[in-house]
């Protein structure tokens, strides 16, 4: 940790001297280790800490893991966030001229808004659609694709499968950036076949906004633009480090409006360092496993299994009580198209996730759940205790 970071977080420190788990905290903090000596906050903790301070924009989370969260931006938290999304859409290639389709949600729950700022900023046009809820809104976008011809989409997976299902390779499209979602590289490598584009990842999250991307299309881990966050790997020890494969923990040196110190975010992440710089690798979230008639299983193992075998990201599960017995039922929506894998979908949960017995094969309507962002819900767990590490 530099002079400088630890002067930014002493500021911070400073401006929420207030709240409980900082008032033992002897200020100025002198090093690193001192920083380190601070509790970590979790989702609970900060909706439990009142805002203070101006506040310049407000976003939210989506909720589909956890209830919503109401995120509140001061001006150079806001400012600063929109200048590591200028590099990183920079990275990728977007040039002025471009044109960018925006999926992203325009809605209070996602940063569509702050995005499109960002492609601004580097001179491309937008075309502000935002998200994809309903059939008539994928044709709504392809149609806008036909007549627009737009050199970016900047979306989530579901939405650009959606989309060049149907347009194939025929389009003017030469670049996509993904966002929020764990894409699985063999998933990707379907995606870019089927479309011919460039397929970028984007990872950042509602809180901080984005803050990685692969620098290539190929690449399985991302480029970390840590401009304004200081970032922890949290290891099974309980220990910290820059390095390293454990949970992630963000400090956002900015937000003077919320106590994003030492906020653990969620995710399971691997940093390495290549030169200069820091890639990061999504492994997981916190909140992965299920608890299926006592056995842990992985929400993540589940679906990426149905993925594989199905090609397509259009399926959702749905995990309730039997009120018989009250064991685990799971039932498993597919298009009607896809029935005749039923057999050996039954096999493949039965030999990686031993939940065979358990599972309903149901053809859907083409209605597959959406989250308010328009990502897929994939699986539904009405059961209400989700075992969580």
């Amino acid at each position: 940790m530099d002079t400088v970071t630890l002067k930014k977080i002493n500021s911070l420190l400073a401006s929420f001297a207030h709240i409980k788990p900082y008032r033992a905290a002897r200020l100025p903090l002198k090093s690193c280790e001192e920083f380190m000596k601070l509790p970590l906050m979790m989702r609970d903790d900060i909706r439990q800490s009142p805002p203070q301070g101006e506040v310049f924009s407000v976003t939210a989370t989506s909720g589909s893991s956890e209830k919503q969260m109401h995120i509140l931006h001061s001006k150079n938290c806001f400012q600063t966030h929109l200048r590591r999304l200028i590099k990183i859409f920079k990275s990728c290639g977007m040039e002025p001229g471009d044109l960018c389709l925006n999926l992203c949600s325009y809605e209070l729950n996602s940063g569509g808004r702050i995005m499109e700022q960002a492609f601004r900023a580097l001179g491309a046009g937008v075309i502000p659609l935002g998200s994809l809820t309903s059939p008539e809104k994928i044709k709504e976008a392809i149609a806008l694709i036909k007549s627009l011809k737009p050199t970016f989409i900047n979306s989530y997976t579901n939405q650009l499968y959606d989309i060049f299902s149907v347009l194939k390779r025929k389009h003017s499209v030469r670049s996509c950036i993904l966002n929020g979602e764990p894409l699985y590289p063999w998933f990707k490598d379907s995606l870019r076949a089927l479309s011919g584009t460039r397929i970028f990842d984007h990872y950042g999250a509602m809180e901080f906004s984005g803050f990685a991307i692969a620098e290539n299309p190929k690449d399985t881990s991302m480029k970390l633009f840590e401009d304004g966050l200081y970032l922890e790997i949290l290891g099974k020890d309980g220990r910290t480090a820059d390095l390293g494969e454990g949970r992630i923990v963000v400090t956002d040196l900015e937000n003077t409006c919320m106590p994003f110190i030492r906020y653990v975010l969620g995710d399971r992440v691997r940093i390495t360092r290549k030169g200069n710089a820091k890639y990061i690798r999504v492994l997981g979230r916190d909140a992965d496993s299920l608890l299926i008639e006592g056995k842990i299983t992985s929400r993540r193992l589940m679906a990426e299994t149905i993925l594989r075998l199905l090609g397509h990201p259009r399926f959702f599960c749905i995990i309730d009580k039997n009120k018989q017995n009250f064991k685990d039922n799971i039932t498993l929506h597919i298009p009607e198209k896809d029935l005749s894998a039923s057999a050996t979908l039954i096999k493949e949960l039965g030999g990686r996730l031993h939940i065979a017995h358990l599972v309903t094969i149901r053809p859907h309507s083409g209605h597959v759940p959406k989250t308010s962002t328009g990502k897929y819900r994939h699986i539904i767990d009405l059961r209400g205790h989700v075992t969580r590490h």
